[in-house]
């Protein structure tokens, strides 16, 4: 889902269909755009679990029909975590899901299984960061990038891979 400054407003309109609980969460965010962006990920997460539970899938084009977030579809489910912090909805069996978010986008992952999900908005970085956090062959691949903008994205999709990863284990 990609936030827009068009689209912020409608989105923090339809918090009201979340749990006062998360409402007020959500209104700890200092910045409307990473308000916008947490509360489209769980308008996301409890429309889309909801269809996920029942099997009742459906293509939904987000990008124009924000309209598929009403009160029938938002089902607020429990959110439950597990003790290294990992949530859930419902059940721990029940429904997995991952969300992340960056820059203007979100993205959410719901499985029956185990899942891990990440983005990483590409941006200027210390790539000294890859020498700490990256194996030789990652520091490699990302020192062999022709140019700053291709060590960069190379340097995102590394960490992106080991955030998803770690999100899911």
């Amino acid at each position: 889902f990609k936030i827009s400054e068009e689209n912020e407003d409608i989105l923090l309109d339809k918090m009201s269909l979340l749990s006062l609980e998360i409402r007020e969460r959500l209104e700890k965010y200092k910045v409307k755009r990473d308000r916008a962006l947490s509360c489209s990920a769980k308008l996301m997460l409890f429309t889309f679990a909801h269809t996920f539970k029942n099997d009742e899938y459906t293509e939904v084009n987000l990008v124009t029909d924000y309209d598929v977030f009403n009160e029938d579809s938002v089902k607020n489910f429990d959110i439950t975590y597990d003790e290294y912090g990992k949530s859930y909805v419902g059940d721990k069996s029940d429904i997995y899901f991952n969300i992340s978010h960056s820059g203007e986008y979100c993205v959410l992952a719901l499985s029956d299984e185990n899942v891990g999900v990440d983005i990483q908005q590409a941006r200027k970085v210390n790539l000294r960061i890859a020498e700490k956090w990256f194996n030789e062959k990652e520091n490699e691949y990302v020192k062999g990038a022709s140019t700053e903008d291709e060590a960069l994205m190379r340097f995102a999709r590394i960490w992106s891979a080991k955030e998803s990863y770690a999100k899911y284990t």
